[in-house]
């Protein structure tokens, strides 16, 4: 028997069921897909993720994976028209409010040029 049950071991459903063991709860995470799966999304993440990071004691070890820093992000429509974003910039030796891309993805990078990140 357990006190929750959560379906879909992404990003969301990983946190949520980490922090219910660590509570106590006795949790089941339950994924359909086998790991590790190539998704684009995963690939990069978001300075807000960094307080929760840290939260699961894993923020040093995220830090220290090969990464690019992200300044840009460009979405690509199936016609060929291209829209890119500008994304702000932190100080990365203060603060860590860059968005990162781990693992295997392509995105402008700040030499402004397109860049493989690699694991």
């Amino acid at each position: 028997m357990f006190d929750v049950v959560i379906v879909g071991a992404g990003p969301a459903g990983s946190t949520c069921a980490a922090f219910c063991a660590r509570a106590g709860l006795r949790t089941l995470l339950i994924e359909r897909e086998k790991f590790p799966r190539e998704k684009v999304c995963g690939d990069c993440l978001n300075p807000l993720c960094w307080p929760v990071l840290r939260q699961l004691g894993i923020f040093e070890r995220v830090r220290a994976l090969p990464h690019g820093i992200l300044d840009a992000v460009e979405f690509i429509a199936i016609d060929g028209q291209k829209t890119q974003v500008d994304l702000p910039r932190g100080n990365e030796a203060r603060s860590p409010s860059n968005a990162v891309c781990l693992m295997s993805c392509l995105w402008r990078t700040r030499k402004n040029s397109a860049r493989e990140c690699a694991m």
